[in-house]
């Protein structure tokens, strides 16, 4: 069964359901795992709209075969490395946990591939940072949402604040607010201004009244609004957490002292 013809002559035609779940069906028998993971990659060279086929969600299936597949491939040229550690940063969720040196492997592989001077293989790599990223990569993506020249490199770093689990939730507040506040501050993209408030919504639980769909449509007046209230919840968060440590430690209302403030 040559399953690449097939998955060609099925995006020819926009994936007929039907269709497309025997040829998922035949892709799951297959033991041609080298084609299975190049239909994975063209899949996603498509744009979004036309990912259609589900070939990546059943590559995950492929457990153990799967993990040592693409564990080699992590050297290879940046967008196939790309693809691979794209993949295997979905494996916990949707997997085999990967052993903590294969993970931290993975999580070298992204951060190498973040620097690549292909966006597309950049704004994948974010992604997937968010998805098994530690702290260690939180510098990362806080350069990344200020200075990449590529628009979804920058909204994808503010997202991949919100993907990561909440364990990071404090250490992102206190290593990421600075960057998200020079964000919010100058991004001059509605898209990745908007990206950034939801961060902010969501790893300080708060809310700003900001729809997803305002963000999705590039909706400047509602997410400058936002922004707006973002940024007046973040520069007086560090305030009222000072307010809160100097009353632990005894201080009494209006006598907070300056070497509180500074440290906050």
């Amino acid at each position: 069964m040559d399953c690449i013809k097939w998955y060609n002559e099925l995006a020819s035609r926009g994936f007929p359901l039907q269709e497309t779940l025997e040829f998922l069906d035949g892709l799951s028998k297959s033991d041609d795992i080298g084609s299975h993971f190049r239909i994975c990659c063209m899949d996603a060279e498509r744009p979004v709209s036309e990912r259609k086929s589900g070939a990546s969600l059943l590559f995950r299936d492929r457990g153990r075969t799967g993990v040592d597949y693409l564990m080699p491939l992590l050297d290879a040229d940046d967008r196939t490395a790309s693809h691979a550690a794209f993949l295997l940063a979905s494996f916990p969720s949707l997997g085999p946990s990967l052993s903590s040196g294969e993970g931290a492997a993975v999580r070298r592989a992204l951060a190498r591939l973040a620097e690549s001077d292909d966006a597309m293989v950049r704004r994948r790599s974010i992604i997937a940072i968010g998805w098994i990223g530690t702290e260690e990569e939180i510098p990362l993506l806080s350069r990344h949402l200020l200075t990449d020249e590529d628009a979804y490199c920058r909204a994808w770093s503010a997202s991949s604040f919100l993907q990561m689990p909440d364990i990071l939730r404090e250490t992102i507040q206190t290593e990421a607010k600075g960057s998200l506040i020079a964000c919010l501050e100058s991004e001059q993209d509605a898209f990745v201004k908007g990206v950034a408030v939801e961060a902010v919504m969501a790893v300080w639980d708060v809310s700003f009244g900001l729809r997803s769909s305002a963000v999705e449509e590039r909706n400047r007046r509602a997410v400058d609004r936002a922004a707006r209230k973002a940024l007046q919840f973040l520069k007086s968060e560090g305030r009222s957490s000072a307010m809160m440590r100097a009353r632990t430690l005894g201080y009494p209302p209006g006598c907070l002292p300056t070497v509180v403030l500074y440290h906050v």
